[in-house]
């Protein structure tokens, strides 16, 4: 598990042999070696669980999360839940692990994210589409540094 401080790790104390924690984790790297993701529905989380193909148990808190599940579900990447007491997550895993179509509907999410192209096409399709007539980025409002600066996280 990652959490979001070395404060918290040393607060976690001795853990399970099958179970560690750190302050940081390369999320795409350890996505691949993943059976199960369990996380609150944030976006970054739920693309790079997709394009993983990792099934997902999402506990929304706030914001877009509650939807973000609600639509995991849908299209049966993974399940919402509620609460997350240690007795329901439980379950939910050893649900994630047991139905194949979970992990087959992730993986078929990903494909489509895959073959939708890269965030910086995005943006360079949607300032495409406020360019002048021609379709033509106007250089004056510096549309490659605006690239730049959504791809950056500036």
């Amino acid at each position: 598990m990652a959490v979001c401080s070395e404060e918290i790790v040393k607060q976690l104390g001795n853990l399970p042999g099958h179970i560690r924690a750190y302050s940081y984790v390369n999320q795409k790297d350890i996505l691949e070696k993943a059976d199960v993701v369990i996380f609150h529905g944030g976006l970054n989380t739920l693309r790079d669980s997709l394009l993983a193909g990792v099934p997902m148990i999402i506990c929304p808190r706030a914001f877009d999360q509650e939807g973000n599940a609600k639509r995991v579900e849908e299209l049966g990447a993974g399940i919402a839940l509620a609460n997350n007491r240690p007795e329901t997550l439980w379950r939910a895993v050893r649900l994630m692990l047991s139905v194949p179509s979970y992990r087959e509907n992730s993986f078929r999410m990903g494909e489509t994210l895959r073959k939708s192209g890269t965030v910086e096409e995005g943006i360079r399709w949607i300032l495409s589409c406020i360019g002048t007539k021609d379709g033509k980025m106007p250089a004056e409002a510096g549309a490659e540094d605006c690239v730049e600066q959504a791809c950056s996280g500036r």
